[in-house]
């Protein structure tokens, strides 16, 4: 999952993007911090990873990094 603006334009998660494994966490950051002001809700995009796509830092359990194209 990815929180993003709500924009028509924004339609797929792009590779070296933020992702989340919990819907929970995305729709937190969907709620605000979007449009001139911070204050504009914003929406969840939602695909499909490999396990070898999807690299965590050790920072934050939420937070991934997505890779598509990412061979080991």
């Amino acid at each position: 999952y990815r929180a993003v603006p709500n924009d028509d334009k924004i339609t797929a998660i792009n590779s070296g993007d933020f992702v989340t494994m919990s819907k929970r966490y995305a729709d937190l950051h969907a709620l605000s911090g979007y449009g001139p002001r911070g204050t504009d809700a914003g929406k969840i995009l939602k695909t499909k990873a490999k396990v070898n796509e999807i690299y965590w830092d050790g920072n934050d359990v939420n937070e991934f990094g997505y890779f598509p194209s990412a061979k080991r």
